[in-house]
């Protein structure tokens, strides 16, 4: 038995190099009193990195498939890139999975959480296939079987993506809540709180 304290997660993606609206966020983040806060990719910014690492409140991301090298570079220095890693924070363990390179750094997420007993959140950049945050506008599925499986096989609580902006939601896939807070770059982002698992989907 695992004893967790209650964690407050600011969920945000998909900023596309708005710092504005990541500017915004941040403060949200603050206002709201989040414990950390989970970035899923696609910030397409060195300085919006940097934005994300200065921030008082702890963060963690991985990157977006829009992500290039000189970002991934940036968010390890400052030791928030969490992709193929576990991490622990309060009892809880974050695992991350790029949306660059993605079966490799899936894989190895997969290989590195096998047999943990503690709960897992996992950030992904891609949303799980096949579940209603997946969705395109022509009605394709266009999530990761990968991640798929991690979150149906892991201990996963909680699963933050992006990716897909037409699917902002909610879902549950096995005994996880997997939340896509939808783009940033239009103001969106999300609180969670575990091991409650309540949510919010919200405005900067």
């Amino acid at each position: 038995m695992y004893v967790v304290k209650r964690l407050r997660i600011f969920a945000a993606a998909d900023a596309h190099a708005d710092l504005a609206n990541l500017s915004r966020s941040l403060r949200r983040a603050e206002e709201l009193g989040a414990d950390v806060i989970a970035y899923s990719g696609d910030i397409e910014s060195v300085e919006g990195v940097k934005l994300l690492a200065s921030c008082p409140i702890p963060a963690l991301m991985v990157a977006g498939n829009m992500d290039w090298p000189e970002i991934i570079d940036e968010a390890r220095r400052a030791g928030i890139l969490v992709e193929g890693e576990l991490r622990e924070f309060e009892g809880y363990y974050f695992l991350g999975v790029s949306g660059l390179f993605h079966a490799n750094s899936a894989l190895k997420a997969y290989q590195l959480a096998k047999g943990v007993k503690a709960p897992i959140i996992l950030i992904s950049h891609h949303p799980p296939y096949g579940s209603k945050v997946d969705v395109a506008f022509n009605g394709a599925h266009i999530g990761s079987k990968y991640v798929r499986k991690m979150v149906e096989d892991l201990n996963v609580i909680l699963n933050l993506s992006g990716h897909v902006h037409e699917a902002r939601g909610v879902d549950r896939v096995g005994r996880a809540l997997v939340i896509n807070p939808g783009p940033l770059s239009m103001g969106y982002c999300a609180l969670v709180e575990v091991p409650s698992l309540r949510y919010e989907l919200l405005r900067v």
